[in-house]
């Protein structure tokens, strides 16, 4: 029994030390899935926009917002040595040291932040602020809540895409430049040039105009990226803050028109920037800079309600999930030092240790508690797999027509089910596997013992068949006596 006992010492030694290992790996390789996801949030929170204005010598006033805008990061210190006498330095995103001063090189001091909150008319006239109002009485992220607009709500829209809003009007869902205008409206912008900007109040398959971006080119999937053509600009300048960069386009944003770099950065009082900054080129004929403008992210009518709630819950669901799994890796970690250490990994080395059937019971405990919070924790993480997965089967986004969004949430589905996810069902199994292996002792330890029973009762009836023959023959042996002392 002894090399039994050592046997299951080390058996539970090697399963503690796994589940422990796995359930720490478990916690600290979980990536964050939400990324993309928390954009389409940020987008349903922003309110409709209901009204335009060109503000040409004012800034926007304070019920409106401004949507003419670009944030041109700055640029850090650097160092010039191309016109120094030794060339092997070039440019550097640094400082020039002494070495370099005295060699020729120049300091190139740092470009703070800049607004550039100019656009300029499609004739080139006249440069001018692109403000909004605003309904404040409706967001998307509130009202998708809801299968039909709340009592005293106008709807607006279709069917499939519909709004609610407490104004006479509907918010504006499209924008366009005249040549490229597609639907009759009678609601427009005229600039000086005699050109205009459109707009209209309704749509069958859009979702109201919620915000714009200024871009040199198509906007990026990735808001915190700034994009830019990579064709005719094969690298950004070094020095920026934040550089530009090749990224998947958002064909979410559409194009509303274009004008030159030259006339981006003159109508925004940046003219000096190519003096200010060595190598730094203003392009006036490759380079244009874009307009766009984007909706609401779709999402259809029959996914209002209980599906929405859901969807926009599934952050917080998995940061409750996150703060299960962080318990379950802790108590994991418990039972191995209190059980799966102490009562068998020590064990392993103390000699002629019998078996001892408290440690077995400990063991069961141990694998029982564990395995029904992986249980509950693997349930949990599957539940918010399959609904992630569910939308695509629900239809809640029409994949012609934002197929981006759709592969957003596919992505995200996909990033649960992974790394984490999969070693949560390793751990689920291993734990089975343990469960299994300590049915097998207990129904071996339960055979043996009745075993020796049988063994124990066999031997007590021939002990007691034995005490029984004794007695006949003892009882024999006296009547003998008595009757040979009856014949004397």
């Amino acid at each position: 029994m002894v090399q039994v006992a050592t046997s299951i010492n080390i058996t539970f030694c090697l399963l503690s030390a796994i589940v422990t290992t796995l359930s720490i790996v478990a916690y600290f390789c979980y990536s964050n899935p939400f990324y993309y996801y928390d954009f389409i949030l940020k987008n349903w929170k922003l309110n409709p926009i209901t009204e335009l204005r060109l503000s040409y010598d004012q800034k926007c006033e304070e019920n409106e917002i401004l949507l003419s805008h670009y944030l041109f990061p700055g640029t850090v210190a650097g160092c010039n040595c191309f016109k120094s006498y030794d060339m092997k330095y070039g440019f550097l995103i640094q400082p020039c040291n002494e070495d370099q001063l005295l060699s020729g090189c120049k300091d190139v001091p740092p470009v703070s932040q800049r607004n550039f909150d100019y656009f300029i008319d499609p004739s080139y006239q006249r440069r001018f602020h692109l403000c909004g109002t605003q309904d404040k009485s409706y967001n998307f992220y509130d009202f998708g809540r809801f299968n039909d607009c709340p009592q005293g709500y106008k709807k607006c829209g279709s069917e499939d895409y519909f709004v609610c809003t407490k104004n006479k009007k509907c918010p504006i869902y499209e924008i366009g430049y005249q040549d490229e205008k597609e639907q009759t409206t009678n609601e427009y912008l005229t600039f000086e040039g005699g050109l205009s900007l459109w707009y209209n109040r309704e749509s069958s398959n859009k979702m109201p105009f919620v915000e714009t971006r200024i871009g040199e080119a198509d906007i990026c999937k990735d808001e915190t990226l700034i994009p830019y053509d990579q064709v005719v600009r094969p690298e950004d300048y070094p020095l920026m803050n934040q550089k530009k960069t090749g990224c998947e386009k958002d064909p979410r944003y559409k194009f509303i028109y274009k004008i030159s770099e030259e006339q981006f950065y003159s109508i925004n009082d940046s003219n000096d920037l190519p003096q200010k900054l060595p190598m730094f080129i203003v392009n006036n004929y490759y380079v244009r800079w874009g307009l766009y403008h984007r909706g609401y992210i779709q999402w259809k009518q029959q996914c209002y309600g209980e599906v929405f709630e859901k969807f926009i819950n599934l952050k917080p669901q998995q940061a409750g999930i996150l703060n299960f799994l962080m318990i379950t890796m802790i108590i994991q970690i418990l039972t191995f030092i209190g059980i799966g250490f102490l009562s068998n990994c020590i064990s392993i080395f103390k000699k002629n240790r019998p078996f001892q059937e408290r440690n077995l019971k400990l063991n069961i405990l141990s694998v029982f508690i564990n395995l029904i919070l992986t249980g509950v924790l693997l349930k949990k993480w599957s539940d918010q797999v399959d609904f992630a997965k569910s939308i695509k089967n629900l239809s809640c986004i029409d994949k012609d027509s934002d197929s981006l969004t759709l592969n957003v949430i596919s992505e995200l589905a996909d990033n649960l089910e992974s790394n984490t996810y999969i070693i949560i069902q390793k751990i689920f199994a291993v734990l089975i596997i343990s469960l299994f292996y300590i049915v097998l002792i207990k129904l071996a330890v339960v055979i043996v013992r009745r075993h020796k029973n049988q063994l124990a009762d066999s031997n007590n009836k021939k002990q007691d068949q034995v005490i029984q023959l004794v007695d006949i023959n003892y009882k024999k042996q006296e009547e003998n006596e008595n009757f040979f002392m009856n014949l004397n």
